[in-house]
């Protein structure tokens, strides 16, 4: 997606670039193409455009299967003699400053702002929209590049981005060559998708052996640093000077050096993808009620009494971290759209034969019922039932309406505030 033209009316180098990164392009596409099978594929308009767009991003993955943040031109096949494909290792030395690399702006494969695992993320979309081997191929073969990507021992996790020779390197002034904590949480939880999509045992394989280093970085508040040096594996952070320090005491505010853990979610979701026999690619369009089941039940259990979800996290213009926590409107859109799909697919014709699935329909088909009889009903004498109140008898119904309070409750009090 190219951005506005200057004030001149001449778009400058970076004002025409294709952004890529923070899931500006993947985003538009994943839109444009699930608009494209919502209208029956019947406006061309739409099509071409899709098309476009995929064949561009195909043309611009590298041999190795990553991607670069933009490009300023419509792309050209890359060649694996300019950019060989190679394993990830540590550098014998690296500038503790930016402004000292040999190379303005060594990054050519970059993890960073999620452009790799939001590209795999779109491709694997539209290969179930267009049934299209191609993009399932583009999505494999960046997966493939999660796999080289990954450090050896002591240190196998990944980093934001790496050179030509596949080693860690600098990108902006605050983003050190370093292992992250913080994108390597979304690239486990790609490869785990990339499993459940292919069945390909490397991708389980390649978490297992990233969630032991993982939880062992974890910091005393339970959280992940931005970024862990290399080797040594010490926290690494800036201060407002933009010198690499040891300690967080200092940080400028416009960037995230401390990062929620999902290390605990990651790990239920490896556990439970390596006891089942994996998913071929002809199943990826039947959901998973067992799993959408006990996610969806996890999420209700994280709800606190008012029926909000409270996590850790700052108040970024605030400059502070309420020990009680924040409500961030990310979190709750996130998890009431997981508890919709289990809801959504506890109903579909391929949920028929699924126990979950009926006993979720037959609770849900009570309360409609229950609460027709309740508003057809005069309020009680006492006044305790407002007009519309019912009380669940049977605790199935007790449970499903409680879930639908909680979360009506909670879109009331949505925000990212300070919970007092």
């Amino acid at each position: 997606m190219g951005l506005p033209l200057g004030s001149q009316g001449k778009a400058s180098r970076w004002q025409r670039a294709t952004a890529f990164d923070d899931d500006a392009t993947p985003a538009a596409v994943r839109f444009l193409a699930r608009l494209d099978k919502l209208l029956g594929f019947k406006d061309p308009q739409i099509q071409d455009a899709v098309r476009y767009a995929l064949d561009a991003i195909i043309l611009a993955q590298y041999p190795n299967g990553s991607w670069f943040g933009w490009w300023e031109y419509y792309p050209k096949p890359f060649s694996e003699r300019d950019y060989p494909i190679k394993q990830a290792s540590y550098p014998d030395t690296w500038p503790r400053n930016p402004s000292d690399s040999s190379v303005r702006w060594p990054a050519r494969y970059v993890l960073n702002d999620d452009v790799v695992t939001d590209a795999i993320r779109m491709f694997l979309d539209v290969w179930t929209i267009y049934h299209d081997d191609r993009f399932l191929a583009a999505a494999k073969k960046a997966g493939d590049f999660l796999l080289l990507a990954q450090m050896p021992d002591p240190q196998p996790g990944w980093c934001q981005q790496y050179d030509i020779d596949m080693k860690p390197c600098w990108g902006r002034k605050f983003e050190p060559p370093a292992i992250t904590g913080a994108e390597s949480q979304n690239v486990m939880e790609t490869l785990l998708v990339l499993y459940s999509r292919t069945g390909d045992k490397r991708y389980l394989d390649s978490v297992a052996r990233a969630l032991p280093y993982y939880k062992k970085s974890l910091l005393p508040d339970g959280r992940l640093s931005r970024f862990y040096e290399l080797k040594t594996n010490r926290p690494l952070y800036f201060n407002r000077k933009y010198e690499l320090t040891y300690t967080s005491d200092d940080v400028p505010t416009h960037y995230g050096f401390l990062w929620v853990s999902r290390l605990d979610s990651i790990e239920a979701e490896h556990r439970r993808l390596a006891a089942s026999k994996g998913v071929t690619p002809t199943a990826r369009e039947k959901p998973d009620l067992t799993r959408l089941a006990a996610q969806a039940g996890t999420v209700i259990k994280g709800l606190d009494g008012r029926g909000a979800w409270v996590e850790r996290g700052s108040l970024r213009f605030h400059k502070v971290e309420p020990p009680s926590g924040v409500i961030k409107c990310q979190t709750f859109a996130d998890n009431v759209k997981l508890v919709s799909q289990f809801l959504m697919a506890s109903r579909g014709p391929q949920a028929k034969d699924a126990t979950t699935s009926e006993t979720a329909s037959r609770m849900l088909a009570d309360i409609r019922k229950k609460r027709g009889e309740a508003l057809a009903r005069p309020q009680a004498a006492t006044g305790r039932e407002p007009p519309g109140r019912f009380r669940p008898e049977t605790e199935g119904e007790r449970v499903i309406y409680e879930q639908l309070r909680q979360l009506q409750r909670e879109r009331r009090n949505c925000g990212a505030r300070s919970i007092g």
